[in-house]
């Protein structure tokens, strides 16, 4: 059934009531549900806006910062190269699969 009263109000009240109307026809139900939420949604839409540019909440910023500064204490230069070559490896056999006798590809 969903979270919330939406979800409630759409199971045991919408749908049962749309159901009957439409004589059980799923694709009409599901069709009209598109169409009224589209109605409904359209105008709530159009009523937002991008914030000015720039933007920022307060107390964001310094959050970034934050981040910043535990992403770069947490690099391991050696960890990285690691990581590339496991990558090169798994395209390069991927790419080019391994030609053993013993082995049917």
């Amino acid at each position: 059934m969903g979270f919330g009263l939406g979800a409630l109000i759409m199971s045991k009240i919408f749908a049962p009531i749309l159901m009957e109307y439409f004589g059980g026809n799923l694709v009409q139900v599901f069709a009209t549900l598109g169409v009224i939420f589209l109605v409904l949604t359209m105008p709530f839409g159009w009523c937002l806006k991008n914030p000015p540019a720039g933007y920022v909440p307060a107390g964001y910023e310094q959050q970034l910062q934050d981040k910043e500064q535990e992403q770069k204490k947490n690099f391991n230069m050696d960890n990285y190269v690691e990581f590339r070559q496991t990558l090169a490896q798994v395209n390069e056999l991927t790419t080019n699969p391994v030609k053993d006798s013993k082995m049917q590809i």
